[in-house]
């Protein structure tokens, strides 16, 4: 009755201008595949991925959490690169899930998505469905910061790309967010000195 009662509720709508529509007909049509056209694929996935997060929210009291650690765009650090921002200067936001209780067992996204099981012990830590957790824990953390929704769009996201600017502008702003809600975040050690993070706005800042 419910299911008839749903194909009711979209007997007039079109499918190819809307994809919450498509999204609904292939589920009642319980088909693999879900109708639409090439311009909305990315966008039905972000969306459905962001709706498994919220079905799945998580709290810090998960054995796992999710995690965002910022690299420098060079091994030499920070000022060569910072001193002059400009579009080709790309920071790393590369993914990875992180014990709550020993915070030196971390799995980066890179090898997350090598793992076949559906479930691996850690170092004595279980961890069911890891993919899975990585996917629904990054739509989660996207809902605070909207420029992880590009990774959504990946089947297999590892990380996501930001100028110097953007990069300051996370570790300011983002980072006391995201670990608020339980996230955890890497980043580099000099911005844990105010030293580090004075000469870091000053050269940002100062670009023209």
């Amino acid at each position: 009755m419910i299911r008839e009662n749903m194909f009711d509720t979209v007997e007039d709508a079109d499918p190819d201008s809307d994809p919450q529509v498509a999204w609904l007909l292939g589920l009642l049509d319980q088909t693999e595949e879900v109708p639409s056209v090439q311009g909305q694929r990315a966008d039905i996935v972000r969306k459905v991925r962001r709706w498994i997060s919220e079905l799945e929210d998580r709290g810090e009291s998960s054995v796992w959490r999710f995690g965002l650690r910022i690299a420098e765009p060079i091994a030499d650090g920070l000022a060569a690169d910072i001193s002059k921002p400009d579009d080709t200067v790309k920071w790393s936001l590369s993914f990875f899930l992180q014990s709550v209780d020993d915070e030196e067992i971390v799995l980066r996204a890179s090898d997350i998505w090598l793992i076949q099981r559906e479930r691996v012990v850690i170092s004595g830590l279980t961890l069911e469905n890891p993919q899975e957790l990585l996917m629904a824990e990054l739509g989660r953390a996207s809902r605070h910061y909207k420029k992880l929704e590009d990774a959504l769009d990946s089947s297999e996201p590892i990380e996501v790309l930001v100028d110097s600017q953007e990069a300051y502008r996370f570790l300011r702003e983002i980072k006391p967010i995201l670990e608020e809600q339980g996230f955890a975040i890497q980043s580099p050690p000099w911005w844990e000195s105010p030293s580090g993070r004075l000469g870091a706005r000053l050269k940002i800042e100062s670009d023209p």
